[in-house]
């Protein structure tokens, strides 16, 4: 996917894709925290990527309970969809703030390139969906922000999806409730966040147009195929924290039996990992070509 301008990941012509794709069926998108991870899904045939806020919040060192600002998260981001073909989703938590806030959240990401936003209903200080302690805004301020987004946007191919934490945190009933209200606000697409059964994920497709889920890896949601999660009308599933639960996995053996053997040679030797497999994931013969390509004009 190369967009109108040139550049490589990001721009109108992602965006179109990505709507395109939504519109024929369910997405798959590989959740990933930083530019390598989106290139390995990438390379997989993911034909999206999502950027993860617990993944990310990991990754940089603190937990998912919105302590990175949005400036952060944009910067990114940004990162993310230059390395990349595919359209980047991003997790931006509460929309970092009021409606100002979520103005400019917008325009942000825009710029950057990014597909599309998701927005939860959340209280601030937000917790992750698997953690208890969350507390919700009114059903009719979160229906505000989302309407904010939707006037913030300058593409109108650029998505804005709404999430809402009720169920766990209040009832299935209100959860229905509010993913039908932000559908009416405007949301591209809704997210009812770790629905407990495959009856409750089935209620919200009949009732919501334009589904999103979580294939969770936390274990407290329903773990189907992109196939099966289709057939309850799922248009978005999203794997949040697989990749870094195999990077995190991979690094922790590494680092240990480093330690305790005092070489990396028998690690160096089973890996199928290399230097030179590491430089292709970098990119480096696209630079190479772009070097030799200048020198020889």
């Amino acid at each position: 996917m190369q967009n109108d301008e040139g550049f490589r990941g990001y721009g109108t012509t992602q965006r179109r894709a990505l709507r395109a794709a939504l519109a024929a069926g369910n997405v798959a998108a590989m959740g990933c925290y930083d530019a390598l991870g989106a290139r390995i899904g990438e390379k997989a045939g993911f034909p999206a990527v999502y950027l993860s806020g617990v993944s990310l919040a990991t990754s940089c060192g603190v937990p998912d309970v919105g302590l990175l600002t949005q400036f952060e998260v944009v910067q990114i981001a940004a990162r993310i969809a230059r390395a990349v073909k595919v359209p980047l989703l991003v997790d931006a938590d509460t929309g970092y703030g009021g409606i100002a806030n979520v103005k400019r959240t917008v325009e942000l990401f825009e710029e950057a390139g990014i597909a599309g936003i998701q927005i939860e209903d959340q209280t601030f200080p937000k917790r992750s969906g698997e953690r208890e302690g969350r507390t919700l805004v009114p059903i009719e301020e979160m229906q505000t922000t989302i309407a904010a987004a939707k006037a913030a946007q300058s593409d109108p191919n650029f998505v804005i999806i709404g999430r809402t934490d009720a169920i766990g945190t209040t009832t299935f009933e209100e959860a229905l409730e509010r993913a039908k209200a932000y559908q009416e606000a405007g949301a591209d697409l809704v997210f009812p966040a770790l629905p407990r059964t495959l009856d409750d994920l089935a209620t919200f497709g009949r009732e919501i147009d334009h589904l999103m889920v979580t294939s969770s890896e936390s274990g407290m949601a329903p773990l189907m195929s992109v196939k099966e999660y289709e057939s309850v009308g799922v248009n978005l599933t999203v794997y949040p924290m697989s990749m870094i639960f195999a990077a995190g996995s991979a690094m922790v053996k590494a680092a240990r039996e480093i330690f305790e053997t005092g070489t990396n040679e028998p690690f160096l030797r089973e890996s199928d990992w290399s230097f030179e497999v590491l430089e292709q994931h970098s990119g480096l013969e696209d630079w190479l070509e772009f070097e030799e390509k200048v020198r020889s004009r």
